[in-house]
C-alpha cells in the first residue's frame, strides 16, 4: 500500500514541476523511455539493491539516460535508486498519466463485462458513467463471465458494481436475515 500512495505521491510531485515549466509532454516521454528500460528485471534488482554502492547506482544510470533524459528525469531515477524504489517508476507513470489525463477532463475507466460489447452497448455504458464521472472517460474493456450478466466499473478509487452477480448476492445477503 506505502508504493500505490509513493507513486501517487512522486507522479502529483512531477506533475507540478511539469505544469510549471509547461514540459508535460516532456515528462511524458522521458517516463515512457524509463518504464521501457526498466522492463529489464536484472537491472531492475540491480538499482533496487541495498547492497549495491550508491556511486555504482547512479554510473549505470548515467549510462544508460544521460543522453535522452533531462536533469530532473534523471534525479528522479537517482532518488528512486537511492530509496531502493526504483520499481515504482511504472506506477509513476501510470499515475502521471491518470493525473494529465483528468486535467484534460479525461477518466480512465476499466469495465468488466460477462461478454463481450457490441457498439450500442459500449456507447451506452460511455454515457452512464460520463454522466456519473462528469468527464469525458477512456475505457478499456475487460469479459470475465464470472460476473454473469451487467458490468463493473472501476473509475479511479470507485467502483461501480451493477453486474448481475453482484444482484445475486445482494439477494442472497437479504434472504439471510
Amino acid at each position: 500500500m506505502s508504493n500505490f500512495s509513493s507513486s501517487k505521491r512522486f507522479a502529483q510531485a512531477i506533475y507540478s514541476i511539469a505544469k510549471e515549466n509547461d514540459n508535460i509532454d516532456v515528462w511524458i516521454k522521458n517516463l515512457e523511455i524509463i518504464n521501457d528500460t526498466l522492463s529489464n528485471e536484472s537491472l531492475v534488482t540491480i538499482l533496487n539493491s541495498p547492497e549495491k554502492p550508491i556511486a555504482l547506482k547512479c554510473s549505470i544510470l548515467d549510462k544508460i539516460y544521460g543522453k535522452s533524459l533531462d536533469k530532473l528525469s534523471l534525479n528522479l531515477l537517482y532518488l528512486l535508486s537511492v530509496r531502493n524504489s526504483i520499481d515504482l517508476a511504472s506506477a509513476i507513470k501510470s499515475d502521471f498519466e491518470n493525473i494529465v489525463d483528468l486535467d484534460k477532463g479525461i477518466q480512465k475507466v476499466f469495465v468488466t463485462t460477462a461478454t463481450s460489447l457490441d457498439t450500442k452497448q459500449l456507447k451506452e455504458i460511455k454515457n452512464i458513467l460520463e454522466t456519473i464521472s462528469g468527464k469525458s472517460v477512456n475505457i478499456s474493456i475487460d469479459v470475465n463471465e464470472n460476473i454473469i450478466g451487467g458490468f463493473k466499473a472501476v473509475m479511479g478509487d470507485t467502483l461501480l458494481d451493477a453486474s448481475l452477480s453482484n444482484s445475486i448476492n445482494q439477494m442472497k445477503k437479504s434472504l439471510k436475515y
